[in-house]
């Protein structure tokens, strides 16, 4: 359900789109809206497209912890060539010895809850996003997917009421893509 809104899936696609016309930098709308594709979301399952636009978030990334996901696109299955078990492996030993680090909590949460690299645990997933939230309080993005394991039941039970708070939570923090942010809180 959304919040303060009746679910629409597609209404939720199109906001994608419009936020990334409005603004074609936007790293969020880009990985939503190959969240949409990935996931069947107000549009038919596209995983070429899926891709598509993980790849064009990736262009847009600019951060220099970027380089702990290279070639580890979000939420993305489809096959590219890299050994995903190094990929996995490497987050592993990042959070091992720094517990800390925002960017290799998401990166191993994303290999758990997609199966890169290791079999799916989507309860090893939603405990990376928990731990994120904890360890950066502003990172909209772990708010955000926390959010998603909530609303969807992923790797914990399904509670709207916390997955509204922390998609509430992600729209505080990142202002600058509201429209982006609006469509995934219409996605319950």
């Amino acid at each position: 359900m959304g919040l303060g809104t009746k679910e629409d899936c597609y209404k939720a696609f199109e906001c994608y789109q419009k936020a990334i016309e409005a603004n074609e930098d936007n790293i969020v709308a880009w990985e939503n809206l190959g969240w949409c594709y990935q996931y069947a979301i107000g549009i038919e399952k596209d995983k070429e497209k899926a891709f598509e636009c993980f790849q064009k978030a990736k262009e847009i990334e600019k951060k220099e912890e970027a380089a702990l996901r290279k070639g580890c696109y979000p939420y993305n299955t489809v096959i590219v060539k890299l050994d995903v078990d190094k990929i996995f492996q490497r987050y592993k030993k990042i959070v091992k010895v720094d517990v800390n680090n925002i960017d290799a909590l998401l990166g191993l949460a994303e290999c758990y809850a997609e199966g890169i690299g290791t079999e799916k645990n989507r309860n090893n997933a939603f405990k990376c996003f928990k731990k994120a939230v904890k360890v950066d309080e502003i990172c909209a993005e772990a708010w955000s997917l926390l959010g998603f394991c909530y609303s969807c039941g992923i790797g914990t039970e399904e509670d709207e009421k916390k997955g509204n708070f922390c998609k509430k939570k992600a729209v505080e923090l990142d202002k600058d893509s509201e429209i982006a942010w609006l469509a995934l809180i219409t996605t319950g």
